[in-house]
């Protein structure tokens, strides 16, 4: 069928992308809460994700400055964008910071604050 205004699914495919760095990033954050073992290769493999994530968004805000129409407000896919990769960031950020104050088995309260959040 012929459309007068063309349907983007491609932001959709990307947000996909970028949801499942993101949600691989939590997962592995959970991991080494839970076990802080092998920092070093574990903080590669975290960067290795977030760099997925960046790669999505940009691609994101490359579609956004080339796209005519888009499928929601472009303001909202930017903050939607922008918002997500921020939150993988904080979680790499995270990481380094604790595989940095800490190389061996995690605090009471960081223990306590890994238990509240699988709630």
């Amino acid at each position: 069928m012929f459309r007068l205004i063309p349907r983007e699914t491609k932001f959709f495919e990307l947000f996909a992308e970028l949801s499942t760095s993101l949600t691989a990033g939590a997962r592995h954050l959970r991991a080494i809460l839970e076990d802080p073992h092998d920092l070093e290769e574990r903080v590669k493999k975290m960067q290795a994700i977030e760099h997925e994530g960046d790669r999505a968004t940009h691609a994101i805000i490359a579609k956004l400055n080339t796209s005519f129409i888009t499928p929601f407000d472009r303001e909202d896919i930017h903050r939607l964008a922008s918002s997500l990769d921020d939150v993988l960031d904080f979680a790499l950020k995270m990481k380094r910071t604790t595989s940095a104050a800490r190389r061996s088995p995690f605090s009471l309260r960081a223990k306590k604050i890994r238990s509240s959040s699988s709630k």
